[in-house]
């Protein structure tokens, strides 16, 4: 595998896996603020 495609690869991995972590750390987030909202109104 050629150096540049090398590096290339790298960096879409790279991207990907940081769009993967946004994604779940966005949407853990979500998740607990409209839990905590919740509950507040609940309660």
């Amino acid at each position: 595998m050629p150096a540049h495609e090398f590096r290339g690869f790298g960096v879409m991995s790279f991207a990907g896996v940081q769009i993967v972590l946004h994604e779940v750390l966005y949407r853990r987030f979500i998740f607990v603020f409209v839990n905590d909202t919740h509950i507040t109104i609940t309660r």
